[in-house]
């Protein structure tokens, strides 16, 4: 897994990316997320993007904010997360 779902009020995700794909994230962008318990993707709007790396896994951490308020969704799930 690569994202976890933060919270269930306003619906965020945080992932980890490696930092040369970082560099092309933005906030206002817009990425997609495939959770294992809704069949079809939900979009996502880049919040934040970390200025440092974190040290112990070598990624930099994106929040995003889920566009859909779906019921199934549960803090701690797992999505995988594109960039569209």
């Amino acid at each position: 897994p690569v994202v976890r779902l933060v919270k269930r009020e306003g619906l965020r995700l945080r992932f980890g990316v490696p930092p040369a794909d970082a560099r092309a994230l933005r906030p206002g962008q817009r990425v997609t997320a495939q959770l294992d318990t809704i069949p079809a993707p939900i979009t996502a709007t880049v919040e934040q993007v970390a200025p440092t790396i974190d040290a112990p896994s070598r990624l930099v951490f994106v929040d995003a904010v889920l566009d859909a308020a779906d019921r199934a969704l549960q803090p701690g799930l797992a999505a995988h997360v594109s960039v569209p």
